[in-house]
């Protein structure tokens, strides 16, 4: 792993703090996606839910603090792996140990435009620390997508602005919390891992923030 002042970490969190997000290539091996996709295709039925309002996405909320031997070796791998290159970024950041496995059908309706962290939670996180909190995608599929809105954190968001995040499997893309995005219409099978990036000292609600353009 490069260290805390190698140009890779500064390119990244460089990235991250003016454009929003970044795409850290090959964050895993070929032979850990394949055990990835295994170990989430082995979930029981009865760890996933489905969207009110999308009934082709579902998500298995994996807490890896808890009973640690439910869960497969391969999502603390991750976890652990994740937790290395954040402390490497910045040392505010911790990683939460909430995990969620998600998968999206061809057909998946888009989401709407919002972003994973509040106002608030981003305001306290900037005058404590001086940096945010962020969210963090693992593609185990190749072709997943994300639209964003670089640049636009507090201020007007234009359609003209919207950008498309392409990925390949393994990959990881980190992002700010509050980077305005939405997944669009899933045009094949999309498996990913989702994560967040917490600011030390700052609580963090569950929901989202939905944003008007």
């Amino acid at each position: 792993m490069a260290s805390s002042a190698s140009p890779a970490v500064i390119t990244i969190t460089s990235r991250f703090w003016n454009d929003g997000y970044y795409v850290v290539k090959c964050f895993m091996e070929e032979d850990e996606i394949g055990t990835a996709l295994r170990a989430v295709q082995d979930l029981a039925d009865t760890r996933w839910f489905r969207d009110t309002d999308n009934a082709l996405r579902r998500h298995a909320p994996l807490n890896l603090s808890d009973n640690i031997n439910a869960n497969a070796p391969v999502f603390r791998l991750v976890h652990e792996r994740m937790i290395e290159l954040a402390s490497r970024l910045h040392p505010a950041w911790s990683v939460a140990s909430q995990w969620r496995p998600v998968e999206l059908r061809e057909g998946s309706t888009p989401q709407h435009l919002h972003r994973d962290f509040w106002a608030a939670e981003t305001c306290s996180a900037i005058v404590k620390s001086e940096w945010v909190q962020g969210s963090v995608l693992v593609a185990l599929t190749a072709g997943p997508k994300l639209i964003t809105v670089p640049g636009a954190f507090q201020g007007c968001t234009l359609r003209n602005d919207a950008h498309v995040v392409e990925m390949d499997a393994g990959d990881l893309l980190i992002f700010r919390g509050d980077l305005p995005h939405a997944n669009p219409a899933a045009e094949t099978l999309d498996i990913r891992l989702e994560g967040t990036l917490l600011v030390d000292g700052v609580a963090h609600s569950n929901g989202v923030e939905k944003v008007a353009w």
